[in-house]
């Protein structure tokens, strides 16, 4: 084991292995023997390698498992259920252009485990530079990126200029697979993207950000609003053209 400063406590501490997305996340997607397909931009082709480095202490590891892994993974999707599909659609649903507004204001939502969840894989992008992005982290967040992981931490606050969008599809239109936390695009402000079985996340970051994105934010706004719909376009997309570093299943 590694000794070195953890990169969320900033302590001098013996360091994990640590995985970019949770180790228990391909687990999951290798249910029933499956091998997980590895689509990058130099091959096509079943791969086990997983994403780790040296990055976080045993604590950080475990705080991030027990408060957001732990709690999300086994409510993913696959072709037989999607749990936390069915902790959505219990709540309040309006709708919102082609898609479905939920408000997620009961107590079956984990809303701080969900966006520790979220926020942790993309933090963890921007704080290494893993072995597939070179000497340079896979994402920038720039001066947030220590708003962020006081926010982990639970000695701070969800950035004023940040905003987090959960968008989940129907079980009978989600993928099984994922990918690592990928850029979408800089102006007005900074969007960044990382998907699970049946969820989509968007991590919007900049001054930029207005008053109509913010009331987006599942965590910020007081109604954790949720948007379901047919994301699949949106998903292979990703796959075909920006999957750089995404894993999905066959």
């Amino acid at each position: 084991m590694e000794f070195g400063k953890c990169k969320l406590c900033l302590e001098d501490k013996p360091l994990c292995d640590s995985h970019l997305v949770p180790e228990a996340l391909y687990r999951f997607c290798r249910r029933g023997g499956h091998t997980p397909i590895s689509m990058t931009a130099e091959e096509v082709g079943p791969s086990d390698d997983e994403v780790t480095a040296p990055v976080l202490c045993r604590d950080c590891e475990d705080h991030l498992n027990k408060h957001g892994e732990n709690w999300l993974i086994p409510k993913l999707a696959t072709e037989q259920k999607f749990p936390f599909y069915d902790l959505v659609t219990k709540q309040k649903g309006v709708p919102a252009g082609e898609q479905i507004r939920y408000s997620c204001i009961g107590d079956q939502i984990g809303v701080r485990k969900l966006t520790t969840f979220a926020i942790g894989v993309f933090w963890k992008a921007s704080a290494h530079s893993w072995h597939m992005s070179g000497p340079h982290p896979l994402i920038e967040l720039g001066k947030y990126r220590e708003e962020f992981r006081l926010f982990l931490k639970e000695r701070g606050k969800f950035p004023e200029h940040a905003a987090l969008m959960v968008l989940i599809m129907p079980p009978d239109k989600s993928t099984e697979g994922f990918n690592l936390p990928d850029p979408r695009k800089t102006k007005p402000f900074h969007q960044y993207v990382f998907t699970v079985p049946g969820i989509i996340f968007l991590l919007c970051v900049g001054r930029g950000i207005g008053a109509e994105r913010k009331a987006e934010c599942f965590f910020s706004d007081p109604a954790h609003p949720i948007l379901l719909g047919d994301f699949r376009d949106h998903v292979l997309r990703m796959a075909l053209y920006d999957s750089r570093d995404a894993n999905w299943l066959i």
